[in-house]
């Protein structure tokens, strides 16, 4: 039976450097819910219950919503239930669309705990179209994983940025220690067939997360399968997207779990030839993704190298709002790989802190934004604010 956990010291430093990404409170509350889904993964409901209170209220509900899915896909209804009724209890005034994604998650969240007539109450008050068959996906997930062995139904055509979700939901069947092999192979089928609908970039990162779910299952031909799968994916991307080099990272982390560790290397040589074609905003995440799989394929150094070299970059750029973007993406990405920031690391991050950076040369048409200082000079008195 699984227990709830403590997350690492390095999630509350990345919540911190939140805080540094100023003038944009989206892009700031993007990344605060990611990393409340980190604590939800990792079973640290506490934490969420902590730290959701302080985001934007325009993002709060949906957070609790998010952690409220994650608990109940992981087996722990009553924390799910507690997040539940948190978002209900969130009165902040949505747009429909916004709604529609909050109430997605609700119900999904509903129907993985057995409530079908919530779930269904909370489906038909969705308004905006496109979110109704967002929700429609994520309850179908809940109601495979949740009903499996049985009658599963097929899976349909769902919108791209749906099927993430939808893998993940059936993951957590597959890591669940306590379903038998024919269950899992059962839920390893239906995610086959979700990713198999996927666009090309998403479809790469699903075989790769699918191959290593398998792994863990003990499914280990169709993991192979899978991890090649990803790699052929991976190949056949833009290579001047930043989707190439993230996706033949994914690719590289499957292929080393599954011990051919050959195509692993050759797909990490294929991104690293490439990521300076991408548009400079984009390349940190390449490299993140580089570092995960040099950790995967043992290499430490050049792990940390990548993730120096993503910090460097994410300094030069001309914005200081993508600098500290690009710190709390690195921070995640050490600890999603269990790694703690080199001092070199760290002197970077401070750095960025203070401001400092901004040194690539600017884009046709951009003008040079100048970062706060984090503690700017009183005004003389007498003059005009």
């Amino acid at each position: 039976m699984r227990h709830e956990a403590t997350v690492p010291p390095l999630l509350n430093l990345a919540w911190e450097k939140t805080g540094l990404v100023d003038g944009d409170p989206d892009a700031r509350e993007e990344l605060r819910v990611g990393l409340v889904r980190e604590a939800a993964d990792r079973a640290d409901f506490g934490w969420c219950l902590v730290h959701i209170p302080q985001m934007d209220p325009k993002a709060r509900g949906l957070a609790y919503a998010m952690a409220a899915w994650d608990a109940a896909n992981e087996g722990f209804p009553p924390r799910a239930r507690e997040l539940l009724q948190a978002a209900e209890q969130d009165n902040f005034i949505r747009t429909d669309e916004e709604t529609a994604r909050l109430q997605a998650y609700l119900a999904a969240s509903e129907e993985r705990l057995g409530r079908e007539k919530e779930a269904q109450r909370r489906l038909a008050s969705i308004l905006d179209v496109r979110g109704r068959g967002y929700a429609r996906a994520l309850v179908q997930a809940a109601q495979w994983a949740r009903n499996m062995p049985g009658a599963m139904g097929e899976a349909e055509d769902f919108a791209p940025e749906a099927v993430p979700e939808l893998v993940k939901s059936l993951d957590a069947v597959l890591r669940d220690e306590k379903q038998d092999l024919a269950r899992k192979r059962q839920a390893l089928l239906l995610a086959e067939k979700i990713v198999a609908k996927a666009d090309p970039a998403n479809g790469a990162q699903g075989w790769s997360q699918l191959a290593l779910s398998a792994h863990a299952a003990g499914l280990l031909g169709e993991a192979a399968v899978f991890s090649r799968r990803s790699m052929e994916l991976a190949m056949a991307l833009d290579p001047r997207t930043e989707q190439y080099g993230i996706s033949l990272a994914a690719a590289a982390r499957a292929l080393a779990r599954c011990g051919d560790r050959e195509d692993a290397f050759r797909c990490l040589d294929l991104a690293a030839a490439k990521p300076g074609v991408v548009a400079l905003f984009f390349q940190p995440p390449v490299l993140m993704a580089m570092a995960e799989a040099h950790q995967a394929l043992g290499d430490s150094a050049k792990a940390d190298a990548a993730w120096l070299k993503a910090l460097e970059v994410a300094r030069s750029h001309h914005h200081p709002r993508a600098r500290s973007i690009n710190v709390v993406l690195v921070l995640r990405s050490l600890l999603e790989a269990g790694r703690e920031p080199t001092p070199d690391m760290v002197a970077v991050m401070d750095s960025i802190a203070r401001g400092e950076g901004g040194t690539a040369a600017l884009p046709p048409g951009y003008v040079r934004v100048e970062a706060k200082p984090a503690n700017p000079p009183a005004k003389p008195k007498g003059t005009s604010k």
